[in-house]
Formats: C-alpha cells, sequence, structure tokens
C-alpha cells in the first residue's frame, strides 16, 4: 500500500498537466482517497465538461483522470484533436470507459467500446449511462482476436487483465466470445482505433486486415510495452506489418500540437501512434477547439 501511494504521488507530481499546480493535484489526490475511504462508496466525480466518471478506489486507468485531468494526456489530447463530429471511433480494450467518452461526450463522434471482463463492462455502462452516452456509444461485451470464436480472460487483475494463454492455468478467468476487428467494424470504418490488449495486439491486427487497409483510418493508437511477450509475439513485427498496411510510427506533442515521426515504436510511453495521411491529420489538429482541462486551454 505505501509503495502504491509513493508511486502515486511521483505520477501526479511529474504529469505535465500538473506542472502549474502541483501540490493542488497532490491535495485533490488525497482529498478523494480519504472520501472514497471514509465513505467506503465510489464517488461521482466531475471531469472534462460536460463529463462526470463514477470513482472507485483501486481503478487506476481512470482515477488518474481526477488527478491530472487526462492520465495518458499525449493520447487523449491526441484523440481530441483529431476528431471531428461525426467520425467514428473504436476502442478495443476500452477498460471502464476513459476514451470512449472523451470521443462521444466532448467531440460527439460514434463509438464502439469494446471490453470483454464482466465486472469491468458493467462500469462501463454506468459511466455511459451516467453521461447520457448510450446513443452514441454501442458497447460490446465481447474480446477480439484474429477469428471468431472464444477465449479465456483474467477477470481480477484490475485494468490489466488478458487472455489467459493455452498454457496458462489460472481459477480466476473466464470464457468470452471473441469476434474479428474487421466483422466488427464491417463497411464503417472508424476514423481511429485505440487497442490496449495487454500483449494481444498481434492478434487483433491479424483478425483486421480490412480495416487497418483503408485509408479512412486515419490514425491507430496501440500499446506496445513488450507484453506480448507472454503470448511469443514480437514487437518489432508488428510494428512492420502496420507499416506495411500504409502506416507510420509517429509521437504527438499536445502543447504545440506538432506530429513528430518515428523509426520504430515510441520509448517514452507505453502507446505508439501509427498515422496515415499526415497532411490531413495535422490539419485537423490544427482547426479543432481549445478544451479546457481545469484551469488550461489545450
Amino acid at each position: 500500500m505505501l509503495r502504491s501511494l509513493i508511486n502515486n504521488v511521483r505520477f501526479i507530481w511529474g504529469h505535465p498537466l500538473n506542472a502549474d499546480a502541483k501540490v493542488a493535484a497532490i491535495a485533490r489526490f488525497l482529498r478523494l482517497q480519504l472520501a472514497a475511504r471514509i465513505g467506503g462508496k465510489p464517488l461521482l466525480v466531475d471531469w472534462i465538461e460536460p463529463l462526470k466518471f463514477v470513482f472507485t478506489n483501486g481503478e487506476s486507468g481512470i482515477t488518474q483522470n481526477a488527478y491530472c485531468g487526462l492520465h495518458e494526456h499525449d493520447e487523449m489530447l491526441f484523440l481530441l484533436h483529431l476528431l471531428q463530429e461525426g467520425d467514428h471511433f473504436v476502442n478495443i480494450g476500452a477498460n471502464v470507459g476513459s476514451y470512449s467518452m472523451l470521443a462521444a461526450g466532448v467531440r460527439n463522434a460514434t463509438v464502439i467500446a469494446i471490453e470483454p471482463v464482466p465486472s469491468t463492462f458493467a462500469k462501463l455502462n454506468l459511466n455511459l449511462r451516467i453521461n447520457n452516452l448510450q446513443s452514441r456509444v454501442e458497447s460490446k461485451q465481447i474480446g477480439v482476436a484474429a477469428r471468431d470464436g472464444t477465449a479465456r480472460f483474467t477477470v481480477d487483475k484490475n485494468c490489466t487483465n488478458h487472455i489467459v494463454d493455452e498454457d496458462q492455468e489460472t481459477a480466476d478467468s473466464i470464457e468470452i466470445s471473441t469476434e474479428t476487428l474487421d466483422g466488427i467494424c464491417g463497411k464503417k470504418i472508424p476514423t481511429l482505433i485505440k487497442i490496449d490488449v495487454e500483449g494481444f495486439e498481434t492478434e487483433v491486427v491479424n483478425g483486421g486486415e480490412q480495416t487497418l487497409r483503408s485509408p479512412e483510418l486515419l490514425a491507430v493508437i496501440m500499446e506496445l510495452n513488450e507484453s506480448g511477450n507472454r503470448y511469443g509475439y514480437d514487437e518489432s513485427s508488428l510494428v512492420a506489418r502496420m507499416i506495411d498496411f500504409g502506416f507510420e510510427t509517429a509521437s504527438y506533442d499536445p502543447f504545440n500540437r506538432e506530429i513528430t515521426s518515428l523509426n520504430g515504436k515510441c520509448l517514452t510511453s507505453g502507446n505508439t501512434l501509427f498515422i496515415r495521411n499526415k497532411d490531413e491529420i495535422q490539419s485537423r489538429i490544427e482547426q479543432a477547439s481549445k478544451i479546457k482541462i481545469d484551469s488550461q486551454q489545450l
């Protein structure tokens, strides 16, 4: 518990969106932690206008947004600067809905939010209902794989739940139906896809060639943090596959709204940005309205 507290404080103190309000951010963290522990119930927290979300201790994937404005600020601001009203966003590994809420609630995009674990899926739908986003977000309790079928998922690892390898045995797992990315998207090609499946990204890509080759798809945010090792997947091969589809790797500076091309995956973040048609993306980013995050306009 002490180590978790120290790690949280370090993350909040060093977060770029807290640069001018470090002490206030730490105070907010302590206040919310105390309120949640004393009350013993989830809290409803105001987020980026007009959004709210349910705050529960232990859900690090979304609670950090309460302390820092945007947990994954580069990627989340890329989404907010790229997407326009009427665009389509597919969120694979949606967890309790941070990215889905931003896309639908702030940018009025349509969303498919995919979360396989039943308890997490219920929390995702609760956040969607609180924000009246059910008409713009289709939530699906499935996994995404190279083919339709079933797979076993862990259920006790919070935001790092993942598919159980066939050689791995665990009592805390459940069998879930799987579909392919191409089957999920059909003819409705998204502008942006986020893939966060704890190492199973290669299988998602293997079932999405038609979608990933479509020129209407401008960008993919993909988690690449060596989790694929648990399945024997090589991230360099996955990056090469995405490049073959017509993407290049890039990083995004949301403060200056600048895209920088990379040679390989991003080494400063657990996520890598894959883009195509850089001129169109840059034009969208430059024209996007500013987002108010606490006292900042970005």
